[in-house]
């Protein structure tokens, strides 16, 4: 045989009587497939979805004792920042143990690989999805729906209140460490003050002369400077450990609105134009409320809004140290002048240190009494001051603690979880209408293959192609009128019994898919009344 170099057009009825007669090889995978999904997905577990609504809204105090002008930025923004990392805020593990064991699951875990599965489970289970420009969703899904329900309030409310403790935390460092400090003092200065009673009491007519009175007085000063020196010092290595943990990955950098705009000053620049934008559009609807020039103030507005989440990407996007961010540079400044300023406070140190110890020895060379009078006094009066400077602390401290408790990121529940009634999956109209299509393109592409091999003639002009010997024509397969008759009822039967057996399959899932969810959502309704009885 030989191929003839003549190629023919192949037109979509060619392509239609192929389908037509190989429809066996196309209905057989069709079938499998999309009666194998179908089936499936009545067999497969089901899962409850509960979601919970939260609102985040940015407040910012404002503090009439400080010096410093207050903006207020546009929570958009920081929303933009904050779901960068909020699905890891909300699962990370220790969070999720604690919610684990505050719904009753924790006690399933008979040893800590248990446990990690189960948290496994919920971080895949759980979504965190952004609804609106100030508003994400956490949903939780799972077989149990009062679990779902129960789980995901927990896990929010749980996230809630880690925050507020983490925001009070930082707000009373400053508060707690001068109230330490404070204490501290106080007792020495009770100490002080008792030992200069009992020897005033002891020596009623000993008067320190000029002389004393003014190594005294210096020898307090210099010791008052030298306290405060080393107290700032404790202070800032404490912040220069903090900020190399932030260089260094073991510690996160979380950006305030003052970092970020210090990293970008394009959103500085930004902000004071919104801010304008803003107020005239305030002034404008005082005086003059129809005015046209609102419409396109306000569509400016729009289009610095998002020019600012645009630039606040830039730099939150840049998530590591090699890639050179904006912020990071800036924690590597910031990092430099604290190092620098310590040095510099050591030297102060060391100059107020030789200070000290000058007029310590000047005290020594005068006479015992007059000796040990300077040294109580000068204990008395330098515990005194630093006392009082830390209570001074203590109380600024507090006021700053104040308004970083108001200011900042804030979450309120708009809407709880509620107990669902439906399960959320498996989704069986969605399985059908793949199942549909995969049934449809494995059925042509069994189609395909059984054409692809076979090489028989299937009319005369395939046999004039391959042939090297003259064709005189073709017959038919001659079959009597009866046998035709029979052939045609034969398939008339299959083709209905085909279709009702479909019809009565989709019929019967549906009907079964309704009394069953019915049924499991009477049930919920039923147990859920009976535990609030």
């Amino acid at each position: 045989m030989k191929e003839s170099t003549s190629q023919s057009q192949v037109s979509i009825r060619d392509y239609l009587f192929i389908l037509f007669h190989r429809k066996k090889y196309f209905l057989i995978p069709f079938l499998i497939v999309f009666f194998t999904a179908s089936i499936g997905s009545f067999l497969m577990p089901k899962y409850y979805s509960s979601s919970v609504l939260i609102l985040l809204q940015e407040e910012k105090a404002i503090n009439p004792l400080s010096m410093k002008p207050t903006y207020i930025a546009m929570a958009s923004d920081n929303l933009v920042e904050q779901l960068k990392t909020l699905t890891q805020k909300i699962l990370n593990y220790p969070q999720l143990v604690m919610v684990l064991e505050a719904v009753g699951l924790g006690k399933k875990a008979a040893n800590p690989l248990e446990l990690d599965k189960l948290v496994r489970r919920i971080i895949k289970h759980t979504d965190v999805r952004l609804r609106s420009a100030e508003v994400f969703e956490v949903i939780y899904e799972d077989k149990d729906p009062r679990m779902a329900q129960r789980l995901v309030n927990t896990l929010v409310k749980s996230f809630i209140s880690y925050n507020i403790q983490k925001k009070e935390e930082l707000a009373l460092t400053g508060v707690k460490f001068a109230e330490t400090q404070a204490e501290i003092y106080q007792k020495k200065l009770e100490e002080t003050e008792n030992a200069l009673y009992e020897y005033r009491k002891k020596n009623p007519f000993q008067m320190p002369g000029k002389e004393l009175d003014i190594n005294v007085s210096l020898l307090i000063n210099y010791q008052t400077s030298l306290t405060g020196t080393e107290l700032e010092l404790q202070r800032n290595e404490e912040e220069l450990k903090k900020t190399e943990d932030q260089l260094k990955g073991r510690d996160p950098v979380i950006l305030n609105n003052d970092e970020l705009l210090r990293a970008n000053p394009i959103i500085d620049s930004l902000n004071n134009d919104l801010r304008g934008t803003q107020l005239q559009v305030y002034s404008l609807l005082q005086s003059d409320p129809g005015s046209t020039k609102i419409p396109d103030l306000e569509l400016r507005i729009d289009e610095t809004r998002r020019r600012i989440i645009e630039e606040s990407e830039k730099v939150i996007g840049s998530q590591t140290l090699q890639t050179d961010p904006l912020f990071f540079r800036s924690i590597e400044q910031k990092y430099k002048d604290i190092k620098n300023k310590n040095e510099a406070l050591k030297k102060q140190r060391i100059q107020l240190k030789k200070l000290v110890d000058d007029y310590e020895s000047r005290i020594e060379r005068l006479p015992e009494q007059d000796r040990d009078y300077a040294r109580l006094s000068r204990d008395s009066k330098v515990t005194s001051n630093i006392y009082e400077m830390l209570r001074l602390k203590v109380e600024e401290n507090r006021l700053d603690a104040v308004e970083v408790q108001q200011k900042g990121m804030r979450y309120e529940i708009i809407e709880e979880g509620r107990l669902p009634l439906k399960p959320s999956k498996p989704q069986k109209l969605i399985i059908a209408l793949v199942s549909l299509i995969l049934g449809i393109l494995s059925g042509l592409g069994c189609v395909f293959l059984v054409e692809f091999s076979d090489h028989s003639f299937r009319n005369i002009e395939d046999a004039h192609r391959f042939l090297d010997v003259p064709v005189i024509g073709s017959t038919v397969k001659m079959i009597t009128r009866e046998e035709a008759v029979s052939l045609r009822r034969k398939q008339r039967r299959a083709m209905i019994l085909a279709t009702l057996v479909l019809l009565v399959f989709i019929i019967i899932a549906a009907i079964s898919s309704y009394l069953q969810d019915k049924k499991l959502t009477e049930r919920i309704i039923r147990e859920q009344l009976e535990g609030q009885i």
